[in-house]
C-alpha cells in the first residue's frame, strides 16, 4: 500500500477554506449605473430614421382620428408599429443593396407589423368634429376678435393703413374682413 507523501497530507482537502493570511484578490465586478430608458426626446431629430418614424407615427395617428383621440395603449402601439416599420425599412434597404439579410428576422418583423396593425385596425376613423348650432355660430362670428380692431365703433383701426381701411360707418371696409 502506498503512503501519501507528507506534503499532500498537510494540504487542506479540496473545497475547504484557504488558511488565513493568504487572501486571493477579489475580482472587481462591473455594476452598471441604473439604466435610464432611452426616449425620443434625446434622439437627434435630424436623422432620416427619426423623420421616417415621425412620418409613420403621425400618419397612423391621423388615420385613427388624430393623436388626441388615441388611448394610451393605442399611442404605444402606434409607436411600436412605427419603430418596427423603420427597422423593416432599414432591413429592406440593406437587402436591395445586396447585403445578406436574415429571412427569419425579416419575416418576424413583418409578422410583428401585421399583428400590431390588426390591433390598431387598418381602416381610417372619422375624427369627431362638433359644430355649434346656428345661433352660437353667428354670435361667435359677430363677436369682435381679440386684438383685431380698435374697439371703438366708427374709428378706423390704426393698423389697417389709413382712411381707406374704414367706411366711416363702423363696419369694416369691403375686403378688410374686420381687422383679423
Amino acid at each position: 500500500m502506498m503512503m501519501p507523501s507528507p506534503s499532500s497530507a498537510d494540504a487542506p482537502p479540496k473545497g475547504s477554506p484557504k488558511p488565513p493570511g493568504k487572501k486571493r484578490p477579489r475580482a472587481r465586478t462591473f455594476v452598471p449605473a441604473k439604466a435610464q430608458p432611452l426616449t425620443r426626446g434625446v434622439i437627434d431629430r435630424r436623422t432620416r430614421a427619426f423623420a421616417n418614424f415621425t412620418r409613420v407615427a403621425d400618419g397612423i395617428a391621423a388615420d385613427l382620428g388624430g393623436a388626441d383621440q388615441l388611448t394610451t395603449i393605442e399611442r404605444a402601439l402606434v409607436e411600436a408599429f412605427a419603430g418596427a416599420a423603420v427597422a423593416l425599412d432599414d432591413l429592406s434597404t440593406r437587402l436591395l443593396r445586396g447585403e445578406q439579410v436574415d429571412p427569419g428576422v425579416q419575416s418576424q418583423m413583418i409578422t410583428t407589423l401585421v399583428r400590431v396593425a390588426t390591433r390598431l385596425g387598418t381602416r381610417r376613423r372619422a375624427k369627431t368634429v362638433t359644430t355649434p348650432d346656428l345661433r352660437t355660430y353667428i354670435q361667435r362670428a359677430a363677436a369682435p376678435v381679440a386684438g383685431g380692431g380698435s374697439g371703438t365703433p366708427g374709428q378706423p383701426d390704426p393698423r389697417a393703413g389709413g382712411p381707406a381701411a374704414s367706411s366711416g360707418t363702423g363696419a369694416p371696409a369691403p375686403g378688410n374682413g374686420g381687422g383679423g
